[in-house]
């Protein structure tokens, strides 16, 4: 199925097929349509539950992390896709070029305190259990920057072994995460 047959079905899943026009813009992790006053995220690793557990993660977050609210989740055979508000403003990767110091000293301000208020909300929860994030699940590397300390110490010596690993690369990923390991560890 191609981008854009994906996207309309994500809108025709979510109830919001309409007159607006599709227009992809890029993103790191997944296919990111704008549509009006929508954005259309699919995600881009089939079997993904990454967009599912933001979506959760989503509705304890308080209004001052300015997260965009989610207007319809969904999964299908091409996998997950969640369809947000727009947020009207310049992505701040284009805009910091042409911003002054203390424009950007703001910027940074800002985003601090959005992380302050997300890093505060509870992990969400179903029936009494805490949900697990899916990048803490099995032996991935999809989101390696939040793995806790240990598990990332595990992975790193599991990979030691191939033989298109970078044993300097290594050497420093293992003596980094000793070093700094308890930064990385949930809930410190």
């Amino acid at each position: 199925m191609t981008a854009i047959l994906r996207a309309r079905r994500a809108l025709h899943d979510s109830g919001m097929e309409g007159s607006a026009t599709l227009e992809r813009v890029p993103s790191m992790f997944n296919e990111v349509w704008v549509y009006g006053e929508s954005v259309i995220r699919i995600s881009g690793t089939p079997g993904s539950r990454r967009l599912a557990y933001e979506c959760q993660l989503s509705k304890g977050l308080p209004a001052e992390a300015c997260y965009p609210k989610v207007l319809g989740y969904g999964r299908n055979e091409f996998g997950e896709w969640m369809v947000q508000k727009r947020v009207e403003g310049v992505v701040l990767a284009e805009a910091w070029p042409n911003m002054s110091d203390d424009q950007r000293e703001g910027a940074v301000h800002q985003l601090g305190q959005m992380l302050a208020m997300i890093h505060k909300t509870l992990p969400p929860s179903v029936n009494g259990a805490t949900i697990v994030p899916p990048f803490l699940e099995g032996d991935g590397l999809v989101c390696p920057h939040q793995l806790p300390a240990e598990r990332m110490k595990m992975i790193i010596a599991k990979i030691a072994d191939r033989r298109d690993a970078d044993p300097t690369l290594l050497r420093q990923a293992a003596a980094f995460v000793r070093e700094h390991g308890d930064a990385l560890d949930v809930g410190k």
